[in-house]
């Protein structure tokens, strides 16, 4: 696990929207996580887009493609091109059929 910078920690406890599930359902429970919803060249991508909160119950491996469909949609193409190995929308588009099959 990649420590999250104090400067981006900062800015994270000062969002709201960082205190809830992002994949909220009935099936909720346990305290809140931030995820490093990408990996880069090996690495956790550490950029506030990049890290999202869920719950424990959504922490888990089979929820893995909806955290990166999620993070991957919350940054803009400028924060993208810090990244030039990650086909955006060919990466959006596998996770959205891959997401649509497992829940049919």
């Amino acid at each position: 696990m990649r420590p999250i910078p104090i400067k981006l920690r900062m800015q994270l406890m000062d969002n709201p929207s960082m205190n809830e599930c992002v994949l909220r359902d009935e099936h909720c429970h346990g305290s809140i996580q931030w995820d490093h919803a990408l990996t880069y060249a090996g690495k956790q991508v550490n950029e506030a887009w990049a890290i999202i909160p869920v719950c424990e119950a959504h922490h888990g491996a089979q929820h893995q493609r909806k955290r990166e469909w999620l993070a991957l949609s919350r940054a803009i193409k400028k924060e993208l091109k810090h990244y030039p190995k990650i086909k955006y929308k060919q990466r959006m588009q596998s996770l959205e059929y891959i997401i649509d099959r497992v829940h049919e």
